[in-house]
């Protein structure tokens, strides 16, 4: 059989990568983690991998760990490109016919999809795996908008891998291309760590322009009113917590239990409330795109006929929420 690769960045979320080796340890035959001396906002931070911690110890001599002295780039993106491109220094004494699995910390495939992928035939290409998108609590799920199905890790043979980054970047593409996207294969847990440690990762998040919230005290607030960070940019999100048999997954589930920090057991939304959230988040989006449609309209950039479609889908969904 097949050996199988999971190659990720670390940068002190020490709950999911706990959970994230718990989870695939048995799957998993090789570990390559990269861990640099400063983050990509060019923070400088001391090398904190927790080579002591139970968990990791039980790994540890799987575990490739490839460190950073000094990140290269001039850009944010420049230096987490360049940091995921030091993978390939772990990937040594393998097949070319391994899997090599390149994804996020946070980004955690479903154990099955993995065990299918590694007894499975080989392939060509790359494959993209399809998450369900959390935030804040491993039980606060996304259940409309444009990141609903966030296409996460990307698996390849070692033959077919030019460079990790080039690696990561098909994702965009594959995940509209059915041959090479494989759905309901994981969980996506972003943000979620300490409220202590929010306020640093926040700091170095590198995605600037989405304007972030920096302070969590508003994250309580953020979840009371079932609200993501970036539902001011995406008015078609909807949030909800759910139950933990909404996993599918005995073991996450199990997992899930022992971090009581990390998770909301005593609240699940109901279904049929998070229909109409869904539809109502629907007229939303259609709305917004009107106005900006309208705007374009009014500088003659657009013809009428294009204008009366979104009128006509507009109504259509008016009618779908009873408006």
């Amino acid at each position: 059989m097949k050996k199988l690769i999971d190659c990720f960045l670390y940068n002190d979320e020490v709950e999911i990568l706990e959970i994230r080796i718990r989870l695939l340890s048995d799957v998993v035959d090789r570990f390559v983690v990269v861990v640099a001396e400063e983050t990509f906002t060019g923070r400088k931070k001391a090398i904190a991998f927790p080579e002591d911690n139970p968990v990791v110890v039980s790994v540890r001599d799987r575990i490739d760990l490839v460190t950073i002295p000094k990140l290269v780039g001039k850009t944010a993106y420049q230096k987490e490109n360049y940091s995921r491109n030091q993978i390939a220094k772990g990937l040594t004494r393998l097949s070319q016919t391994d899997l090599i699995l390149v994804s996020d910390l946070d980004e955690i495939p479903r154990p099955s999809i993995l065990e299918k992928l590694k007894s499975g035939p080989d392939f060509q290409g790359v494959k993209t795996l399809e998450l369900d998108y959390f935030n804040f609590k491993l039980n606060y799920k996304m259940f409309h908008g444009t990141e609903v199905l966030w296409p996460g890790p990307t698996v390849c043979l070692l033959r077919n891998l030019s460079t990790p980054q080039a690696m990561r970047n098909v994702r965009w593409t594959a995940a509209q291309v059915p041959a090479t996207r494989i759905t309901d294969a994981g969980w996506h847990f972003s943000f979620i760590t300490a409220h202590a440690d929010l306020t640093e990762k926040l700091a170095d998040y590198i995605h600037r322009e989405k304007e972030v919230l920096s302070r969590t005290e508003k994250v309580a607030e953020l979840i009371r009113k079932r609200e993501g960070f970036f539902d001011h940019l995406q008015p078609g999100n909807v949030w909800g917590f759910v139950a933990l048999s909404d996993f599918r997954c005995e073991a996450l589930e199990g997992l899930i239990l022992e971090y009581p920090d990390l998770w909301d057991a005593g609240v699940v939304d109901d279904a049929s409330m998070i229909e109409v959230k869904i539809k109502r988040a629907m007229l939303r989006v259609c709305e917004n795109e009107r106005s900006k449609i309208l705007r374009r309209c009014q500088l003659g950039e657009l013809r009428s006929e294009l204008a009366r479609r979104v009128w006509g889908r507009l109504s259509l969904l008016r009618r779908a929420v009873g408006r």
